[in-house]
């Protein structure tokens, strides 16, 4: 599963815009997306908690598309729901 947040900003990243949590499933294409308000891990862990319902499949796992490591102890605490 790769993972990445887009940016709805237009041409600068400044003031308020909204970002889309985006998980694409490699294998079969299979793709969700949900909004964020606000860049904030609480929020994040919960948008991701709320996408892995939507899946036909466990999430087992994830990359982020920028290929920046999540902290083996991150990934984890994000795999079983919330940040540890």
């Amino acid at each position: 599963m790769e993972a990445d947040l887009v940016a709805h900003s237009g041409p600068t990243a400044e003031g308020s815009f909204v970002q889309a949590l985006t998980l694409t499933d490699i294998a079969t294409g299979w793709t969700e997306c949900a909004p964020l308000l606000v860049r904030e891990r609480t929020l994040l862990t919960e948008v991701l908690g709320e996408l892995r319902k939507r899946l036909p499949f466990p999430l087992l796992g994830f990359d982020t598309v920028q290929r920046r490591r999540v902290h083996e102890r991150d990934r984890a605490g994000l795999l079983r729901g919330g940040w540890h």
